[in-house]
This record gives C-alpha cells, sequence and structure tokens, in this order.
C-alpha cells in the first residue's frame, strides 16, 4: 500500500501546474498562444477602426455647409454706377469661402501663397477661374461618393470643359460658381445699404477683414459676424470668382441674369476678357467692402487674394429644352 501510495505521489509530482493533465495544459498553453496572437490584431483593427471613424469625421468636417436662400428680386449696383432690378431663383450658398484644408481635400494639393497665410481654415487663395470650375465639379464627384455610400441620389455635374470653353449645363444640380446677380442677392440678404450690416463704416471691422486690420494676411473664414443670412466674409479676407464675364449690363429688370458674353467682356491689356470678382479682399481699403463692389481679373490669371464661394442650384434654372448655356 505504501508503495502504492508513493508511486501515485510521484507521478502526481511528474504532472505539470499542479496537477493538471498534460492535454489540459497543453489546451491552456495553445489558448495562451491564440490569445498573444489575436491581441495585435485587435489593437490593429481597433487603430483601423479609429482612423475610419476620424477619416469620416474628418469628411464630414470639411464637407461645406450650404445656406438655403428663398430667391427673390434684389436691387444691384450703387450710386457709384448702374443700377437695376433683377430677380434670382432659389438656391444654395456656401457659409463661408472654400477653405485651403477643402481644396487640398478635393484637388490633392493647396495653391495658396504662404506669403499671404497657409493653414487648414484660412480661405484658399491664388487660384484661377478655371481651377475654380475644376473645383466645383471634383467636389460634386465628391460629394456623390458619398451619396452613393448613403444610398443617396447623386448630383450632376455643372460644368462641361472641353480645352478652355466652359458650358454651365442646364438644370445640373451639383457645385458651382455663383453667378454675379446671384451673388449680390445672397451678400445683401434683403438690405439696400452700403454694407450687409447698414451704411456705417465704422462697424466694417466686425464683419470684415481688410486693410485695416487684416496686417497684409488672409484670416480664418468664419470669425467675423455673418450676414443677416447667415453668410461670412461676404466683406473682405479674400475676393471671390463668380460665373459671369466683367462687362456693362443694361438698367432693366430681368430674371437669373448670366451676364454678358465673351466678346462684349471687358478687355485686360493683354486683350484677354476679364471674369467678375466680387467682395473685396484683405489688401483693399473699406471704399471697396460695399456689398455691390466689383472687380475683375483676368480667368488664367493667379491672385494671392483670389480665392472662391460654392453655390448649388435648389431647382432647374434658365430652362432652354437639351441645350446647354454658354459662356
Amino acid at each position: 500500500m505504501a508503495l502504492e501510495g508513493e508511486q501515485k505521489q510521484r507521478e502526481h509530482s511528474r504532472m505539470p501546474w499542479g496537477g493538471l493533465p498534460t492535454r489540459v495544459v497543453y489546451g491552456l498553453a495553445g489558448l495562451c498562444v491564440a490569445v498573444g496572437l489575436a491581441l495585435p490584431w485587435v489593437a490593429r483593427r481597433q487603430d483601423v477602426l479609429r482612423y475610419q471613424s476620424e477619416a469620416t469625421s474628418r469628411a464630414q468636417a470639411l464637407r461645406p455647409v450650404l445656406i438655403e436662400l428663398p430667391g427673390g428680386a434684389v436691387t444691384m449696383g450703387s450710386p457709384f454706377g448702374v443700377i437695376r432690378e433683377v430677380t434670382v431663383s432659389p438656391f444654395q450658398a456656401c457659409q463661408t469661402e472654400v477653405t485651403q484644408a477643402q481644396w487640398e481635400a478635393v484637388m490633392g494639393n493647396n495653391p495658396s501663397d504662404c506669403d499671404f497665410g497657409c493653414g487648414d481654415e484660412l480661405p484658399v487663395q491664388n487660384v484661377t477661374w478655371y481651377e475654380a470650375v475644376e473645383f466645383s465639379n471634383r467636389l460634386t464627384d465628391r460629394e456623390n461618393r458619398a451619396r452613393k455610400a448613403d444610398g443617396g441620389d447623386e448630383l450632376t455635374a455643372c460644368y462641361e470643359v472641353e480645352g478652355e470653353h466652359v458650358a454651365w449645363k442646364e438644370g445640373c444640380t451639383g457645385y458651382r460658381l455663383p453667378s454675379d446677380a446671384e451673388w449680390e442677392y445672397a451678400a445683401r440678404a434683403g438690405t439696400e445699404t452700403t454694407y450687409s450690416f447698414g451704411d456705417e463704416v465704422e462697424q466694417l471691422g466686425e464683419y470684415a477683414w481688410y486693410d485695416e486690420n487684416a496686417g497684409g494676411e488672409v484670416h480664418e473664414v468664419g470669425r467675423k459676424k455673418a450676414n443677416p443670412w447667415g453668410l461670412y466674409d461676404v466683406h473682405g479676407n479674400v475676393w471671390e470668382w463668380v460665373w459671369d464675364w466683367y462687362g456693362s449690363f443694361e438698367n432693366e429688370e430681368v430674371t437669373d441674369p448670366r451676364g454678358p458674353s465673351e466678346e462684349v467682356a471687358y478687355k485686360l491689356t493683354d486683350g484677354e476678357p476679364s471674369r467678375v470678382l466680387r467682395g473685396g479682399a484683405f489688401v483693399i481699403g473699406s471704399e471697396s467692402q460695399y456689398t455691390s463692389v466689383r472687380s475683375m481679373f483676368g480667368h488664367r490669371v493667379l491672385g494671392g487674394y483670389v480665392g472662391l464661394r460654392c453655390a448649388r442650384s435648389v431647382s432647374p434654372k434658365w430652362p432652354i429644352g437639351d441645350e446647354t448655356f454658354e459662356n
């Protein structure tokens, strides 16, 4: 009996982990190995999910905020120039000027002149009219990818580009530049005063970055007060491209004007026709920050004080059958 007890004790002492059967020990060891191998994968998976979540949040943050505008009549111009009544159809205008981060997310580059300021929330500048058109189409493509993932209706691109010829497609729903009339309608926000906030130039610094407070640089969008319809920087910061050629217009009532033709547009010293710029800029004084101020620039020319604000149609505009209207 004593020998039998000693034998069992020796067998027990040979069992690992205090008498657990070998197969159990091996099973536990295998489980530990599996868990050890799985933990890095779980960590990597969590990193991927966190990255995807951050990327989604960043993409949402870079999506332009659109302000719905009801459409209506606006008196364009000022005592310094031609005044005319126009009617604008409902549309959407981007709340801010396009930022450098938004541009880079869409175009893959940042063309801004850093002598005037570079940063994610600064307005993009140093872009040509053609680049603004290309950005609008690419922004539409980017939006469509997001809509497709969400099962939403896709937008239609607004511009058909063939070389240097650009046609604005009738009935488009994608992103685009506002027309000259749309821009002033949005900036005025129902007012008929010198500025969107009234006639007092002393208040300009509350709403605009201009030569007296900008320090020769652009500033983050949306830091000044908005106009009555919630649009920021309609005075100052950067000039904004619009669709129209720059030229004179008749003093007549019209609905959804789209500007003069290229043939009658004002020519620059090199003979090139010019496009309209709106809103003033950080490099000019208060005398050129009023709501109706217009300037002109060659559509191929770069400027460190020229950017853009996007728009979108709410309903088909300028119905002319199956044609496009060109400019």
